[in-house]
C-alpha cells in the first residue's frame, strides 16, 4: 500500500484501487472529498507547522472510518473518504459528521486556528470506476467551494 509519508494515510492510487475493488464486489461506494480551507498551505515539506497541522487533520478525519471505510491524502490540503452504505440522502449527515471534527481549533506553532473545510460527495453510478468516482466527488467540492 502506497502511504503519503506527510500524512501517514494511503495516496489518492490506493484509494483509487480500494474503490474499484469495492466496486467489483458488488458494493456502491461513495465518495467524500474533504478540503481544509482558511489559511494558505506553505510546502509542508519546508514548513514543520503546516505538517502538523495536516497530521491533525488526518487523525481528526480517521474519527470518522468505519472498518471497511478508506480514508486517503488525495492532493496537497485534499483528503477523501470513500465507503459503502452511504445513500445518496445520507450525505449531508455524514458531511456534518465530517464538518464536527473541526468544531474545535487547530494549534499550528505558537497559533491557534479555526480551520474551515469545505465537503463534496458523489455517489457511484452504474459502469463508473475508482477514478472516475473520485473525480465526481473532486468536482462537486470545487462546486460547493465556489471556485
Amino acid at each position: 500500500m502506497k502511504i503519503d509519508p506527510l500524512t501517514g494515510l494511503p495516496t489518492r492510487g490506493r484509494l483509487v484501487a480500494a474503490i474499484d475493488e469495492m466496486i467489483s464486489g458488488g458494493d456502491d461506494p461513495a465518495v467524500f472529498c474533504v478540503a481544509v480551507e482558511g489559511f494558505d498551505l506553505p510546502d509542508p515539506d519546508t514548513d514543520p507547522d503546516v505538517a502538523k497541522a495536516l497530521r491533525e487533520v488526518a487523525s481528526r478525519l480517521s474519527q470518522l472510518v468505519r472498518s471497511n471505510d478508506v480514508l486517503a491524502s488525495a492532493a496537497p490540503g485534499v483528503f477523501a473518504l470513500a465507503g459503502t452504505g452511504v445513500e445518496a440522502g445520507d450525505a449531508d449527515v455524514v458531511m456534518d459528521r465530517v464538518r464536527g471534527v473541526f468544531a474545535l481549533p487547530v494549534e499550528i506553532g505558537a497559533e491557534v486556528f479555526s480551520l474551515s473545510i469545505n465537503v463534496g460527495f458523489a455517489p457511484a453510478a452504474r459502469g463508473m470506476n475508482g477514478a472516475e468516482l473520485v473525480a465526481l466527488a473532486e468536482t462537486d467540492l470545487l462546486r460547493r467551494s465556489g471556485t
